[in-house]
């Protein structure tokens, strides 16, 4: 195997941007999902004028099962984040895994034989 200097840039760049993130940033598989909603009090600007409360959730698997946790909106930009976190250490898997693969079959380099 050869070392890691003689791998492609962007194999290097995309493991760099993987690195960091698993070590530094917290990551989250789940959804975030924007809800609205009346409260049901007769007096709130929900009923009167139409205008629901919006809420945003998280969508995830917890414990073996489907889950919707309200997000407290104090938290809703880092749980943004350690969704978008989680999305790009998935899409930084697949330029890792393209790279492996083409190394492995030889793909785009000239055989000798």
């Amino acid at each position: 195997m050869k070392p890691r200097s003689h791998w492609p840039e962007g194999e290097r760049s995309a493991r760099s941007k993987l690195t960091q993130l698993l070590h530094n940033e917290p990551f989250v598989k789940a959804s975030m999902v924007k809800m609205t909603r009346t409260c049901g009090k007769e007096t709130c600007v929900c009923v009167r004028k139409g205008k629901k409360h919006v809420s945003w959730y998280v969508a995830l698997q917890y414990q073996g099962k489907r889950r919707m946790i309200c997000v407290p909106t104090d938290k809703v930009e880092a749980v943004r984040r350690a969704v978008g976190n989680y999305k790009t250490i998935v899409n930084l898997c697949g330029v890792i895994s393209t790279y492996c693969f083409e190394r492995i079959w030889n793909i785009g380099k000239t055989d000798s034989r």
